[in-house]
């Protein structure tokens, strides 16, 4: 498939490694070097991964191992680290969840009837907020604050600015500065918002162009269907983005 883990903690349990971390990461369209590279240490940034490979190695087995192995290995470890920090799309824990859970939908919901059924609890009504809402409440459950939720693109957009966490897209200071916004503050599993120029509409991010010239989303009520989309960065209806990194 696309997607490569880097294992850690909640993935499985090894009794000769301490595993401290793990993240999952889209390799969509990288060469196989990079995959390599990228699904090595993906976690580098946001998982608090050991610049020593010995540290992954309990303390009993240490004496046990030749220290040429040992410094043969950390040698390949760093260059691993120093390679997978310049590739993007690092997608840990519950955001890869999400992600996969709002992509089983694509191909399955494809009217407003069965959209309202299952997201809308029924309701005829527009539901792209409602299918980011489900899908988030799902994955997430209680590590969300309890008023996390809406039908209304305006009330995820207002729910991420009480939180203070909604990225305000730069779009007044031009092309340049919408890409450098992307590639360096948006990332895969937040939420899109769109109001801008008579739009209304959200989706959750899936890819992120690691130059910041565009990125995917998963969307409900996407011509009436769950539809996975691209952007690119000069978009005239994008507003921002609403981030749970600090919920997960």
């Amino acid at each position: 498939g696309n997607y490569v883990c880097y294992i850690g903690d909640n993935i499985f349990s090894h009794p000769f490694i301490n595993h401290s971390s793990y993240a999952i990461v889209d390799t969509s369209g990288l060469p196989p070097i990079e995959t390599v590279t990228a699904a090595a240490l993906s976690a580098t940034t946001e998982r608090k991964v050991s610049s020593s490979f010995s540290d992954y190695i309990p303390d009993f087995l240490k004496n046990l191992i030749p220290s040429s192995f040992t410094q043969t290995v950390q040698s390949g470890y760093q260059r691993v680290r120093q390679a997978a920090s310049s590739v993007g799309n690092f997608v840990s824990g519950l955001f890869n969840n999400l992600i996969s859970f709002a992509k089983s939908f694509v191909g399955k919901v494809n009217s407003d009837r069965e959209g309202n059924r299952i997201f809308s609890g029924g309701k005829s009504q527009a539901w792209c907020a409602d299918f980011v809402t489900y899908c988030v409440k799902k994955v997430f459950g209680g590590k969300l604050p309890s008023d996390f939720g809406s039908s209304a693109v305006s009330g995820l957009r207002d729910w991420g600015k009480r939180h203070s966490c909604y990225l305000e897209a730069p779009f007044s200071q031009g092309l340049t500065a919408m890409r450098n916004f992307l590639k360096t503050k948006v990332k895969p599993g937040d939420i899109m918002i769109e109001k801008r120029n008579g739009k209304s509409h959200t989706g959750i991010v899936t890819y992120v162009d690691p130059e910041g010239k565009f990125f995917k989303t998963v969307e409900g009520n996407a011509s009436d269907s769950v539809k996975e989309r691209t952007y690119q960065a000069d978009s005239k209806t994008l507003s921002g983005f609403v981030s749970l990194s600090q919920f997960a």
